[in-house]
């Protein structure tokens, strides 16, 4: 018998205190988040909740709540058929933070402070470019 493979988890807190094991394929969601989570995504009602992620595991579990969007990237209207742009978009943008912390990580000096790069602008560890 086959073994569950590895599964990507965020442990959320919700405002009400509650942590919930979420699958989370993102690779750029990380402890320290706000995230919504999409509950019960196969049920004919989902619903998204807003949290804080707590931690980060990878277990054998198959968790039905999925945590696919950091909560600023949640749109306040209703996508429709939009869904499957809306988050090829969103995988497009996970991908190049995912590569500007590739470059954070080659050029950091191992003190975890932002980078400086040219003319005022520094290179966070989370991926992100700041004018300073």
């Amino acid at each position: 018998m086959a073994k569950t493979p590895y599964t990507r988890i965020a442990i959320v807190e919700f405002p009400n205190g509650k942590p919930y094991n979420t699958r989370c394929p993102r690779t750029d969601i990380v402890e320290g988040c706000q995230v919504s989570v999409l509950m019960h995504p196969s049920s004919a009602n989902p619903e998204r909740v807003d949290g804080t992620v707590v931690a980060i595991q990878w277990e054998r579990w198959n968790c039905k709540h999925v945590t696919d969007l950091l909560a600023s990237e949640v749109p306040d209207f209703d996508l429709g058929e939009d869904y499957a742009k809306f988050m090829e978009k969103i995988r497009l943008q996970a991908q190049a933070r995912h590569e500007m912390r590739q470059i954070y990580d080659d050029l950091e000096l191992g003190d975890g402070e932002d980078v400086y790069l040219s003319d005022g602008v520094w290179l966070t560890q989370h991926g992100t470019l700041t004018a300073r």
